[in-house]
């Protein structure tokens, strides 16, 4: 019989865990939450369902567990969002509805 093995890198980012509190956002403001973040700077950004980047905003986050606050621009309208976030090590996203 043959042994395979599956290897899985996972990034840092990833083991991060991060998340977005409260989905949907309400009144413009949304918490940024990680579980298990590496010290650095991250680049957070905003796109709208049509492309068009509605912020980008450079964190600097320490290691551990995070809880920022980001508000969003006054004008950003109602609807669904993907927030990317970048790092020295990779990015992930998520969506975020806007009511």
């Amino acid at each position: 019989s043959t042994k395979s093995t599956l290897v899985m890198r996972v990034s840092a980012i990833a083991k991060a865990g991060f998340s977005v509190y409260p989905n949907p956002v309400q009144n413009r403001v949304v918490a940024l939450q990680g579980r298990n973040v590496a010290a650095g700077t991250y680049n957070v950004q905003l796109f709208a369902a049509n492309g068009q980047q509605v912020l980008s905003r450079n964190l600097v986050l320490p290691a551990g567990v995070i809880n920022q606050t980001i508000e969003l621009p006054g004008n950003t309208q109602a609807g669904t969002y993907q927030l990317r976030i970048q790092g020295a090590s990779g990015s992930t996203s998520m969506w975020l509805v806007i009511q």
